[in-house]
């Protein structure tokens, strides 16, 4: 714990925090948050306040029961949204409660990382990661971010594309990666090797 302190409040010789951001990952299907809401509740007062941290509840196509989620349209049923909600605004309540400090709804993405039905062998779509994503995006500071291009890109690699959560992963990356000059013109003389890095995912 000191260790995990001691990163989340270091700074460098400009007074910047070195870590830019903390992304807890947590079940959204399970009704109660027991370990996982000690830990942002923790991590929210040693940061101080929400800028740095992004909460991401996983497994939302499965929250409630999975027979509400709209696997054909890749759309949450309205039990699910409901769900989600109260699950929010109580996870809102209570760290305001504990803390005095505010999580904003832009604070915690619902999504999923996508669904493998073993019985069928069919791999589904994942759910609002390209929110996540762009999430991620907009907490990192400004001078570190790569911003052209990227809304469109992430629209145009959707997760309507199809594939799993890794292979989102990847395309993430491969856009973000492609707007920087060096670095694709590295790709394009390079691309077996690039090729085989993503077939290792």
């Amino acid at each position: 714990m000191e260790k995990i302190h001691k990163l989340l409040t270091d700074t460098d010789e400009n007074g910047n925090a070195k870590i830019d951001l903390v992304l807890v990952i947590t079940d959204a299907s399970v009704k109660g948050l027991g370990q996982e809401y000690e830990t942002i509740k923790y991590l929210l007062k040693t940061l101080g306040d929400s800028k740095r941290i992004l909460i991401g509840l996983n497994k939302c196509d499965r929250a409630e029961s999975e027979e509400y989620f709209d696997r054909e349209n890749n759309k949450l049923g309205e039990e699910q949204e409901q769900f989600l909600q109260d699950k929010v605004a109580d996870l809102q309540k209570r760290i305001k409660t504990d803390t005095g400090l505010s999580l904003r709804k832009d604070d915690i993405v619902c999504y999923s990382a996508g669904y493998y039905n073993k019985r069928k062998q069919k791999q589904y779509k994942p759910y609002n990661i390209v929110q996540l994503g762009k999430m991620i995006l907009s907490k990192i500071p400004k001078q570190k971010r790569v911003v052209q291009s990227v809304e469109e890109s992430m629209e145009l690699r959707d997760s309507s594309s199809g594939g799993g959560f890794w292979d989102s992963v990847i395309d993430f990356v491969d856009m973000v990666t492609d707007q920087i000059p060096a670095i694709k013109a590295a790709k394009q003389v390079g691309k077996k090797i690039w090729d085989s890095i993503k077939s290792w995912f």
